[in-house]
Parts: C-alpha cells; structure tokens; sequence
C-alpha cells in the first residue's frame, strides 16, 4: 500500500523550486486552490494482497465516499435532509477529476508540460471561486502510453480514487475508451482516434481524424497557395497517421487538388531517397500529412537534398513549437502548419490570460506557450464549462447530456471557429496557418480558414 505524505499551506503566486518538482517526480498529486494538497505515492497498480489489507481499503473508500455524499447533502428550509450530491469526486466545496497522460518512457519528455496546462486553468477558475463554489482539484496516473497502462491508469482514477471526470492526452486512449464508456465518465482530450468520434462521453476540441468525415479545409488552403499535385504522407503502421492521410487525401480531391502519390514514411522517422524518387516522378507541387517532427525534419532534410520544388509543404499543429522554432527553423523555413488553435502571435485576451496564469501557477514550464500545455488549457476549460453545465448538485450524466447540447464552443476565444459538440462525429472544420521563417512564425492571411464537413469517399 502506498505511503502518503500529506502538506497543506496557503497558494503562493509563484511556487518554491521544490514544490514543482515535487508534483512532477510523484505519480499522482491533488491539487486544490486557495490551499494546495499535495499527495504522494507510487501511483501504480500492485496486486492485490489478500486479507486484511484489502478489507481495510475498502472500508476507507466506503467511508470517503459516504464522507463525500453527506458533505454534498443539501437540506431542506426546515433542516431536513434534502437531496444529496451523490456523484463520484463531488463534495460540498470540491470537484476532483483525474488526469492521464505518459510520465515515463519514450514519451515522458513530449507530455511533461502537460499537467502544467490543466493547473493554471484550474487555478484560475478557483482564484474567481471555482464552480458553483467548488474548487477544481485533480490526481494523475502515469499510462506508459501503452493501451494496458491506460487502462490500469482509468481504472485506478475511477475505482480508488473516485474522480468525477478523466482528462487525458495520450496516444493509448483506445485502451480505456469503451471502459469509461460503460462506467459513464466524461472524458476529455484531443481526438486523435477514432473513439472521440464515435462515443458521446469523449470530448475534444480537436478532431483532425474521423472513421466516416473529413473536412474540406485543407484542400482549400493549398489550392489558394498555387497547389495543384499533391503527394500526401502517412507514417507505416500507425492508424492515427494513417487515418489523417485518408482524410486530407479526400480534402485535397474535393477542393481540385489531384492526389498524385500516397507515401508511407518510415515509423523511425526515416524518408527514404525511393519515397523522394516516387515524389519527383509524380510531379507533385505539393507534401502534405499528419506526420510528426521526426518524420517532417527527415522530409525537409530529403526535399532540401534531393532538389524538389514545392509550393507547399503542409503539416500539423504538434510542429508549433518555440523549441521546434530555435532548433529546426533554418531547416523548416517555409513549411506550413495548420493549427486548431488562433496562434500566439495574434496575442489575444485569450492567449494574455494564458500567459499570465502559466507564469503564475505553473513557472516551471518554460515556454509556457507549449502546444502539450495549451492542449491542457483547453482541456481544463472544457472540463470546467461541463461542470457548470452540469448545475449545483453535479452529476456525470447532467455533464455529458448538457456539454453535447453546445453548439458554439470557443475555449475563450482560443479556438479557430466555434465548436459545435453535438456534431461530435464529425472532423474539426476549422483551422488557423502558420508559416515557418528562419526565426519566427508567420501567421497567413486570413489567420483561419473555416471548410465544409464532408463523408469519406
């Protein structure tokens, strides 16, 4: 059984060095705003013991549950025990959610800001009284980013810890989808598989793949760019890329783009000199594909090598990078990015207030404008605008029923177009563009472009 090591102290402005590595090194953390706790311990599903052991953590989480129910209750005029808030992770002052994403491995280093995000929307909201006079708190689970752990991840949230809701940003979701799906959790997270689609528990802002639409948006874009041929990018073995080849694939024949070439890139992220071949003899004008920044270094690298000539290298939104910016700008100059977010360079309320709550709540990630912890932002705020949603006495199914009745999300004016969340089954629509220069990026006129939603063909 793990060892907890409990601290409470009021919210400093700005946390002591210790304090942020601390819920950084540890495998899950409450966070709760004015006062912070901050749990520690292995984070990680053990076998159960047999005994007395087991019995003893029932007991506990008999008792936390029935603590929460009864702290939840509200009376009536008479003082008469009225109707009680009986939801999981719900008691009278607080809302706990339960966030997952890879700490360890490979992919430690890619989703460590990620925490970060929800924090400083999490503590904003309570700075201002938190929700219908709840404060927002979370605990986390390391899921490997492997499809066991993140089942493990979801069931130790929902079965030990009693979360209200899941927040997520892994590329393992499909290990836990149809799980949280039977138990009636509210999920939120960026849609990159086909489960944000078809479940109506699962919420993103950020459907770029779907089993049945695509969306003309892109199409549209290159086509204003000159485009007129293009070769579009896959990377072997993975569905996610997979999936994003087919749907640009259908954007670019509907909007008068010829598909010349489908091209699988290495897993390595390797691009090979037959690809490069395959691309000059295809005549094509343009590269497009959901590749991530291996794969789109190794592009470039071989497009400047090999002498091709393109009006348009077209790519996602995980290049928008400072970092990315400093170290590869020379050799990305030119590249496109679409975006499901309006770019910082805008410099919008939206992004303002993002700043300022980043270096207020969460210092230690730097630049605080990292895509992993904007995808935590807007996460968080979703999260936050289904509870309100939701009313006084909060209820997972109250959640997921009246977030899907919105039809004009905006995550505070941080997406490119409003968001219709009934239409979940759709592709996002909506898009902004950036352009690598050497040493910035240059956001293209107009800053969005807003397509049709078409089915696959």
């Amino acid at each position: 059984m793990a060892a907890y090591q409990v601290l409470t102290h009021p919210a400093k402005p700005d946390k002591p060095e210790n304090e942020s590595n601390l819920h950084r090194q540890a495998p899950h953390v409450l966070l709760s705003f004015p006062r912070r706790i901050v749990e520690t311990g292995t984070g990680h599903l053990r076998p159960r013991r047999p005994g007395g052991g087991h019995s003893r953590r029932a007991a506990a989480l008999a008792a936390v549950t029935l603590a929460a129910a009864t702290a939840c209750g509200i009376g009536g005029d008479d003082g008469s025990p009225g109707a009680a808030c009986v939801s999981p992770g719900v008691t009278s002052d607080a809302i706990k959610a339960g966030l997952i994403y890879p700490n360890s491995g490979q992919m430690a280093n890619v989703f460590s800001s990620f925490q970060s995000g929800v924090e400083a929307r999490f503590a904003s909201e309570n700075a201002e009284g938190g929700v219908n006079g709840r404060s927002l708190t979370f605990v986390w689970q390391d899921d490997f980013g492997t499809d066991e752990g993140n089942q493990n991840a979801a069931e130790a949230l929902v079965e030990r810890e009693g979360v209200f809701s899941i927040l997520e940003l892994t590329t393992a979701t499909r290990g836990s989808a149809e799980y949280l799906h039977d138990q009636g959790v509210p999920v939120f997270g960026p849609g990159l598989e086909p489960s944000w689609s078809t479940l109506e528990n699962m919420f993103s802002w950020s459907r770029s793949v779907s089993p049945t639409s695509s969306t003309t948006t892109w199409g549209e874009f290159v086509r204003a760019r000159g485009g007129t041929k293009a070769a579009v990018l896959g990377v072997f073995a993975d569905p996610i890329s997979q999936g994003g080849r087919e749907a640009i694939a259908n954007s670019m024949r509907t909007a008068g783009v010829e598909v010349v070439a489908e091209i699988d890139m290495n897993g390595n992220g390797l691009f090979s000199t037959q690809a490069i071949q395959q691309i000059k003899a295809s005549g094509a004008d343009t590269v497009a594909g959901m590749v991530l920044l291996p794969q789109a270094i190794s592009l470039m690298e071989a497009v400047r090598t090999g002498g091709l000539s393109l009006k348009v290298v077209l790519t996602p939104g995980s290049l928008y990078d400072s970092d990315t910016l400093r170290r590869y700008g020379p050799l990305l100059d030119g590249v496109y990015v679409y975006l499901d977010i309006l770019p910082f360079e805008l410099n919008l309320p939206v992004h303002q207030e993002f700043r300022q709550a980043m270096a207020r709540y969460a210092p230690e990630s730097q630049p605080p404008e990292r895509t992993i912890a904007v995808n935590g932002w807007i996460m968080a705020d979703m999260f936050i605008e289904g509870v309100r949603r939701a009313g006084d006495c909060p209820t997972r199914s109250d959640l997921i029923r009246n977030l899907r009745q919105v039809r004009d999300y905006t995550a505070g004016g941080f997406l490119p177009g409003a968001l219709d969340l009934t239409a979940y089954q759709d592709v996002s629509r909506c898009y902004s563009f950036v352009r690598f220069t050497s040493a910035s990026f240059s956001v293209q006129d107009p800053p969005h472009i807003c397509g049709k939603v078409m089915p696959l063909s």
